[in-house]
């Protein structure tokens, strides 16, 4: 059975839990396939995989609404962080909105004043971005396909500015790497990790699986992995 994953949720060890508690209760473990958001919504379109746990991306309404994809639910939900160097080289110290934060980091790394890295292509936090930045004087997300004014001496020692869920900061050793949190979004930032499966392919264990994680052992997984993650149900 293929289950494509995003890996926001590999990171944070979701994924790993569920095959344990899988293994005990059903005496079976699922093929994980890691991808982006909008990569696994477009192959479980296509039917080439039996099911998909994805972050929410706005490509999943499309897909809904055309009956490609079926059984869709949330199941647990992480916010967004906007994490950067020590230093405030972005001038992010009094800025608690994301969306003006994370255009002022784009804004300082075509300046050449810092470093921003954008976000995977395809990959929620992608399409996060894009929908934050409407509005705001910057240029196409600050994309590597733009390069930024020559850089102020140092910067290019300094860490990058990026996007990054609770879930996987959590999970991870960002102070370690010279990353602070500058601005944590609120709930018109949540990503949710929904659940989908395809209407091109049938497998005969994805319904048990769809009822499986609607259960205590998979919502177990997600309280392990607090508080990067909530669980919906």
């Amino acid at each position: 059975m293929q289950i494509g994953v995003d890996p926001a949720l590999v990171a944070s060890g979701v994924p790993s839990r569920w095959a344990q508690a899988l293994t005990r209760d059903l005496g079976w473990a699922p093929r994980w396939h890691a991808e982006p958001a909008l990569r696994l919504l477009d192959r479980l379109a296509q039917g080439q995989l039996d099911a998909a746990v994805f972050l929410s991306h706005p490509a999943a309404d499309a897909l809904d609404q055309q009956g490609l994809i079926h059984s869709r639910m949330p199941l647990a939900r992480t916010a967004v962080y906007l994490v950067g160097p020590q230093a405030d080289l972005a001038g992010l110290r009094q800025r608690d909105d994301l969306a003006e934060a994370l255009a002022h980091a784009v804004l300082a790394h075509e300046a050449g004043a810092a470093r921003w890295t954008p976000p995977a292509p395809g990959s929620a936090l992608e399409a996060l971005a894009a929908r934050l930045l409407q509005g705001h004087v910057v240029s196409r997300l600050g994309s590597a396909a733009i390069p930024p004014r020559p850089r102020s001496e140092g910067i290019d020692r300094q860490p990058a500015y990026m996007l990054t869920t609770r879930a996987e900061w959590e999970a991870g050793d960002g102070a370690r790497a010279g990353l602070r949190v500058w601005v944590a979004g609120g709930e018109e930032s949540t990503l949710q990790a929904e659940f989908a499966l395809p209407t091109r392919r049938r497998h005969p264990a994805a319904r048990l699986l769809s009822q499986w994680l609607q259960g205590r052992m998979a919502e177990s997984a997600w309280r392990q992995g607090r508080p990067g993650w909530v669980p919906l149900r």
